[in-house]
């Protein structure tokens, strides 16, 4: 397999998943400060041969060590969320069978069928007329996406709300912080220092008969729409490089 992985921009969420508990080099480090803790109290200790000081030096002791020499050769293996190590396993799966994994769900399904609808939209209730439907892929050598609109000074990206209980109307902050990674990913690839992020809420498509039909026209289109604006930060792209590169070692030590 020749390919290197890179972050598609949807995927940045994923990437920057922390992980949880200690890495393998912090579980080493505290190996070696309870060894050094129950030499102390050995050292410490008016009669040495006392049960405890005894079980100390000839059992926990030896088994700190043990321990540490069989995290040892784990120690240089990047410190991943099992949500990252998920991604990072379909993405081999999907450069190795040259199959791109296909993930249903009846929102995806109506963002993806209803995309060009809700980014029209977009544009007509934010009175962007000079905007079009980005086709351009863009890449470097760490992030790939595909934003959906590019204006001089500005990148929007356009998701489509399943109904009105899903639609953020009453949020003052990103609801799903995997689309400020991704935001962010397109501000870099484009160079753009700012994006906003657009909820569109559509009428239900009569062709859809596993939804309840919704019809939203007789209201205001405040209540359709609703914009969260993202600044760029190099800091979180500094971040997102390092994650990259981390999955790429990491990689390196998947054996298949």
């Amino acid at each position: 397999m020749k390919s290197i992985f890179k972050s598609r921009a949807s995927g940045s969420g994923a990437v920057m998943t922390n992980p949880q508990g200690k890495s393998v080099l912090e579980k080493i480090s505290d190996l070696y400060e309870s060894i050094k803790n129950a030499e102390t109290r050995i050292a410490e200790a008016k009669n040495k041969e006392a049960k405890t000081f005894v079980e100390l030096r000839e059992v926990k002791i030896p088994a700190y060590f043990k321990e540490i020499d069989n995290l040892k050769p784990l120690k240089d293996i990047p410190h991943l969320s099992d949500t990252t190590k998920s991604f990072v396993y379909d993405w081999l799966k999907e450069s190795i069978y040259g199959v791109k994994k296909q993930i249903k769900s009846k929102y995806l399904d109506k963002g993806i069928t209803y995309e060009n609808t809700a980014i029209d939209k977009a544009i007509e209730w934010l009175d962007l007329p000079f905007v079009l439907k980005n086709e351009s892929f863009f890449e470097d050598d760490y992030f790939t996406g595909t934003p959906d609109l590019i204006s001089e000074d500005r990148i929007y990206d356009i998701k489509c709300s399943w109904d009105c209980f899903t639609f953020p109307l009453f949020e003052t902050e990103i609801p799903t912080k995997d689309y400020f990674y991704q935001l962010q990913v397109y501000m870099h690839l484009t160079g753009k220092k700012n994006a906003t992020l657009v909820y569109v809420l559509l009428n239900t498509p009569e062709e859809m008969h596993w939804e309840t039909q919704h019809n939203y026209d007789a209201l205001d289109k405040k209540y359709r729409i609703k914009t969260f604006d993202i600044v760029y930060d190099a800091s979180v792209i500094e971040d997102l490089q390092k994650r990259v590169l981390n999955i790429r070692e990491f990689i390196k030590t998947i054996k298949y």
